[in-house]
């Protein structure tokens, strides 16, 4: 999966009222405007905007070689997130 990667950011520390730990990575990235059309909903535009994907902490630790923003060819897995299972990204693939 190739994207055009804007930043990285890892978040983690433990919830004010819940006192429970939290660790999440996201990357952002572009992704084309799409054209869509439905009986509720239209959207029409050009260019990019800007999408999220989580991805692991040492997906974090790859990417900081890189000048961004930059298009990078990711390895990706599954896992179980709130709304069953998610993509995510896990390593880079070098060129």
């Amino acid at each position: 999966m190739e994207l055009h990667v804007l930043n990285i950011v890892r978040r983690f520390g433990v919830g004010k009222t819940s006192g429970r730990p939290y660790d999440f990575t996201n990357v952002q990235y572009l992704e084309p405007v799409e054209t869509i059309s439905t009986e509720n909903f239209n959207q029409d535009g050009v260019g990019y905007e800007t999408a999220e994907i989580p991805a692991t902490p040492e997906v974090l630790k790859m990417l900081r070689k890189f000048e961004f923003p930059v298009a990078v060819e990711f390895t990706t897995d599954h896992r179980k997130g709130v709304r069953g299972l998610e993509v995510v990204l896990v390593g880079i693939v070098e060129k």
